[in-house]
């Protein structure tokens, strides 16, 4: 399942989420799979609104510290979002994956390059 999040630009700390698909969606969805047997990973994933060509979310990084916080807010609370979700609704998934090709934003966190 992924659940999508859009950020207006690589260097933009900005996050929107929850309609795509609709938080509903996605509950009915893993309650669906699960009625059919099925394991679900639960791997919400960053787009890019606006990306010129060597632009992707491997490449997202910011021009502050400020932005940096404020990124690592917002995406903090994306993340939260959907972990909080399967268990909420009593359909817990099998596995979950984040920070998935966003590398720039996991060695700034880890204190890498």
């Amino acid at each position: 399942m992924n659940p999508f999040t859009y950020q207006p630009g690589i260097s933009d700390p900005s996050v929107f989420y929850g309609d795509d698909p609709h938080d509903a969606h996605v509950v009915h969805a893993i309650g669906e799979a699960h009625r059919l047997g099925l394991k679900v990973m639960l791997k919400p994933h960053v787009w890019l609104r606006r990306a010129s060509a060597d632009e992707w979310r491997g490449v997202i990084g910011m021009d502050t510290e400020a932005d940096w916080q404020a990124w690592f807010t917002n995406y903090g609370k994306f993340v939260l979002h959907y972990a909080a979700m399967p268990t909420q609704n009593m359909s817990p998934c099998s596995v979950s994956a984040w920070s998935c090709r966003v590398p720039r934003s996991s060695a700034k966190r880890t204190g890498g390059p």
